[in-house]
């Protein structure tokens, strides 16, 4: 009992710190694409295509240099460390505690595991996602911080205001951590019953990618309204269903709900790829040692 218990312990200490180093690696990688898409999401005036996001990208870089496509990185870094850590950490725990596949399918305790863990992650890095997002769309010329997000809100009474937007967040990570997760999870399982090994490096990073788009796809109008209600761009008034009304009417399905969205065509498969194939290989090499 003392044995299974420690070895349930290391493999959850090996999970957070997979998942860490997973969600920092792809993270980085799409880091100026990720500031290009925040920067036309909460913009209610400028048109999205891909020719208007490599002009930004181009514009910002001739104006302010290469670091600043990565403004506001390192509070995405401070956010996606924990958020990655909570995340594929909280999944192992809770496909566990709800006996996940253990004995037969269990499909809807496996989308059950995966909007838990979307809850979890998020709830608990939600003011670091807001402080992300203000950065990102803050003047280039001042070198605003972390540090003085917190401490502006601090000044000003507004440490509440850092979750603002925490609803739709919430809403749309349930449907987008459980989509995400039952989708890899299924795709596992289906890929083991049917060659007899699990997948290797490549598979992991097809099998992420998928379930990146797949769950970015259903739950990007939520997205959004939380990028929106975090930077000030709606109402203060203004709920979920108020905003999605709002924007649908102003700005049209296409160019308001899934304004962006062609982006995450291609960031979302490859950072979800990336993040899944960097744990599933971290996770299996730190559990072999620790055996």
């Amino acid at each position: 009992m003392q044995y299974a218990a420690s070895k349930n312990q290391k493999k959850t200490i090996s999970a957070l710190v997979a998942g860490a180093i997973a969600g920092a690696t792809a993270k980085t990688l799409v880091a100026p694409l990720e500031r290009s898409k925040i920067y036309f999401q909460v913009s209610t005036h400028e048109k999205y295509s891909l020719r208007a996001v490599l002009q930004y990208i181009g514009t910002t870089y001739q104006d302010h240099g290469f670091r600043t496509l990565f403004k506001g990185h390192s509070a995405q870094l401070l956010r996606v460390i924990p958020f990655s850590a909570i995340q594929f950490a909280s999944h192992e725990k809770y496909s566990q505690w709800l006996k996940v596949d253990v004995e037969e399918h269990t499909p809807w305790r496996r989308l059950l595991s995966g909007a838990l863990t979307g809850l979890t992650a998020s709830f608990c890095t939600y003011p670091l996602d807001s402080a992300r997002a203000i950065l990102a769309v803050s003047d280039p010329l001042h070198k605003h911080t972390l540090a003085w997000v917190f401490a502006d809100a601090y000044r000003n009474g507004h440490l509440l205001r850092l979750y603002r937007g925490v609803l739709p967040t919430l809403l749309g990570m349930a449907p987008y951590g459980g989509i995400a997760f039952f989708t890899f999870d299924s795709l596992t399982l289906f890929h083991k019953e049917h060659t007899g090994r699990q997948m290797n490096n490549l598979e992991n990073f097809a099998g992420g990618a998928v379930a990146g788009v797949t769950s970015q796809a259903i739950t990007y109008p939520l997205d959004i309204v939380r990028r929106r209600m975090q930077t000030s761009r709606l109402p203060h008034h203004c709920g979920v269903t108020e905003a999605l009304q709002l924007i649908l009417r102003k700005e049209g399905f296409v160019n308001g709900w899934y304004k962006g969205f062609s982006m995450n065509l291609f960031k979302s498969p490859l950072t979800s790829g990336i993040s899944f194939m960097t744990y599933q290989t971290l996770l299996a090499n730190f559990v072999r040692r620790s055996e």
